[in-house]
């Protein structure tokens, strides 16, 4: 139970009883939240992430050095369960030793919003879901906010300068 913080405060570990542990990473290129996120609405510096998916990960990195606020091309990662079909873990469920299974990898989709706050002058972001060889599907979408759905079929996201 706590909150504990690194030194800088960039990193930060609370949980407040079973079912509530988050971990949140708050840096100028990466802002993340890790754990039990849904039904809550975790702000960071320059990103909101609204989710309803009990556990996940969710984090908006910054891929050409600047920081997400004025980045002109941010990778968007939002996972919960993933598996390869046909996994096998032991009893203890702290490893599947050589039961890897097989692809395809099933993935528990993650649904919600993440809104970016976007420096004044910057230009707008179009966001993109990515297939599993990280091509855009679809048009696109022109805002400061993003609809994560299990339509989209997967846990990779794009926001650029379109």
């Amino acid at each position: 139970k706590g909150r504990i913080a690194s030194d800088t405060g960039e990193l930060i570990w609370e949980a407040n009883g079973e079912g509530t542990g988050l971990m949140t990473i708050n840096t100028p290129r990466l802002q993340a939240a890790i754990g039990w996120l849904g039904g809550r609405k975790v702000k960071l510096d320059d990103v909101a992430i609204e989710v309803e998916t009990p556990f996940c990960a969710v984090s908006v990195i910054s891929t050409d050095g600047k920081p997400i606020s004025q980045s002109e091309n941010l990778l968007i990662v939002a996972a919960a369960r993933c598996a390869n079909r046909g996994m096998v873990w032991n009893e203890e469920r702290t490893s599947i030793g050589d039961r890897w299974g097989e692809p395809p990898i099933l993935i528990e989709p993650v649904e919600g919003e993440i809104s970016l706050h976007r420096q004044t002058g910057s230009p707008p972001l179009t966001f993109f879901a990515l297939d599993g060889a990280g091509r855009p599907k679809g048009e696109g979408q022109t805002s400061s906010s993003f609809r994560l759905s299990r339509e989209y079929g997967t846990v990779w996201y794009v926001a650029r300068v379109h």
